[in-house]
């Protein structure tokens, strides 16, 4: 979306919209004086955040995220605490390397007292959820051995498993339930269970498969009161259907 801003001949702010070639005019009631006292108090804002940021924060995270083992020693023995500090995004150091999928980073942070359960500010989104959906088995079950609770949900009631069929992750999917680390059958927010979104996210069906052979329960509804079946006839995904026991 691209967006135009001008004043007219009355001093009021005029936005114009254009997405897709349609061009949406939106007219705004506010004075010059008015739109240039917002704009000062936005760049105090940006001033003081600039002031109060902690760029070697940053730099911890960095170092984990892109396996930079100097850079990231040093702050181990530098500045061991801030191991569970979060940075700008509501992550910490542990989140980071979960997401690139770093074996080694990973144990040496909980070996230094990296929380496993630290969940993401804004999001609730834990380490372990975080490996799920990127599939890193390997940091599965080193979180899980190291307490990671797979029971834990997000901001949205979703749990590691959910991560693990979002991402279309089998091997995931069925390490969370061969270890019993999982409920197959846990629900979100909209009452959706893994096998649920599954067929609703069209993930790989090896996943849907697994999540039947698991013993998912399809006679669960959700909070429309859909079942999985009407999910899939809903979604269009006829494929699913196929596999889905009648």
């Amino acid at each position: 979306m691209m967006a135009t801003v001008f004043w007219d001949e009355k001093g009021v702010l005029l936005v114009n919209f254009m997405e897709r070639g349609t061009i949406i005019i939106i007219v705004v009631i506010i004075t010059a004086d008015v739109y240039y006292e917002m704009l000062n108090k936005l760049r105090h804002a940006i001033q003081n955040r600039r002031r109060d940021h902690n760029p070697s924060i940053t730099a911890f995270h960095h170092s984990a995220y892109q396996n930079l083992p100097l850079l990231f020693r040093e702050f181990l023995i530098t500045r061991p605490k801030d191991i569970n500090v979060y940075n700008e995004f509501g992550e910490s150091v542990l989140s980071k390397a979960c997401t690139a999928g770093h074996n080694d980073i990973v144990l040496t942070l909980i070996q230094h007292g990296a929380d496993v359960n630290s969940s993401n500010m804004f999001t609730k989104i834990t380490p372990l959820m975080t490996a799920a959906y990127y599939g890193h088995c390997d940091i599965i079950r080193i979180l899980a051995h190291n307490d990671a609770d797979a029971a834990m949900k997000d901001i949205n009631s979703k749990t590691a498993l959910h991560y693990a069929v979002d991402g279309s992750q089998n091997n995931a999917v069925k390490m969370l339930l061969a270890e019993k680390w999982s409920d197959v059958n846990s629900v979100d927010s909209k009452g959706w269970t893994p096998l649920m979104r599954a067929v609703l996210m069209f993930t790989h069906l090896e996943v849907i498969k697994t999540l039947v052979d698991c013993d998912s329960d399809l006679s669960i509804k959700d909070k429309n009161g859909q079942d999985v079946w009407q999910l899939a006839h809903l979604s269009n995904n006829w494929k699913a259907l196929k596999i889905l026991p009648d």
